[in-house]
């Protein structure tokens, strides 16, 4: 199970590091369960179940939590914490799988928890998929960012299936809107799930670089968020066409450029009163 993992954590991380999504922090960190901002795996070694999570805090800190907190009633955790009640701590062991981009969560020089959800839950989705850990197989009772009252019944078997050798890393309902003609992305622009995205994202396509630029420009730090997830989710590395990898580039340089701009304009409004 621990070889899975790691060659699980070897091929997102490569393929992570092309589109630009630093991994540093987690490879080259002395203790990586001190590492915060993180999507993370806690491995019953007797059964060789897994739950996966995320946290803002390190991966170490969740655990303790999720052992703490153990003999409470927790929907979304109640098959790892009644399986917590019934084992010793040796039983488990945490590891952190992907460390979240922390443009993607800090504004105006803080973290914030509402972009850290929006950011770490499709990639904790993906994670899901990927080691196929919702129950009965796994210790997940529930996928990411799911209220309670909106989760539909549990269907075991839709996420055990054991994936295709060459299918992609990037598995998500929305990929039949992305389409291949030529060596070229076509993104298709119907109704349906996210269709808003799609046909921005077409939009900025018919643009030069310069023009490309000044239009993202104008949109909202969040709806750049949104776009920069669809695209993590739904068009795959090898796929990546210039065009595409350049509104990822510049959304990153946009929230680059706020996040070191934000303690000087604080000091200045201080200086101003």
């Amino acid at each position: 199970m621990l070889r899975k993992i790691s060659y699980r954590v070897l091929q997102v991380r490569n393929d992570l590091v092309q589109r630009q999504i630093p991994q540093e922090p987690l490879a080259r960190s002395q203790n990586p369960l001190d590492v915060t901002g993180v999507i993370y795996a806690i491995i019953h070694l007797s059964s060789s179940r897994i739950y996966i999570g995320q946290t803002i805090n390190s991966a170490y800190k969740r655990f303790q939590q999720h052992w703490n907190s153990r003999s409470t009633e927790d929907i979304r955790n109640g098959y790892l914490h009644e399986l917590m009640k019934k084992q010793e701590l040796y039983n488990f062991i945490v590891v952190p799988l992907e460390y979240i981009d922390p443009l993607l969560y800090i504004k105006d020089g803080g973290k914030d928890r509402k972009l850290f959800r929006l950011a770490a839950s499709y990639r904790e989705n993906h994670w899901i998929q990927l080691l196929r850990t919702v129950s009965p197989k796994g210790l997940n009772k529930y996928m990411a960012a799911r209220t309670a009252k909106n989760r539909r019944s549990t269907r075991p078997d839709r996420f055990n299936q054991r994936a295709s050798e060459n299918a992609s890393l990037n598995n998500s309902p929305q990929s039949n809107y992305v389409e291949l003609e030529n060596g070229l992305i076509k993104i298709n622009t119907q109704k349906g799930p996210d269709s808003h995205i799609r046909r921005t994202i077409n939009h900025w396509l018919k643009f030069n670089d310069n023009e490309r630029r000044q239009q993202i420009q104008k949109c909202s730090f969040k709806y750049r968020l949104k776009i920069r997830k669809w695209l993590h989710t739904n068009v795959h590395t090898k796929d990546l066409t210039d065009a595409l990898a350049h509104i990822d580039l510049v959304i990153r340089e946009l929230h680059t450029h706020e996040r070191e701009d934000f303690p000087r304009i604080k000091i200045q409004k201080s200086l101003l009163k």
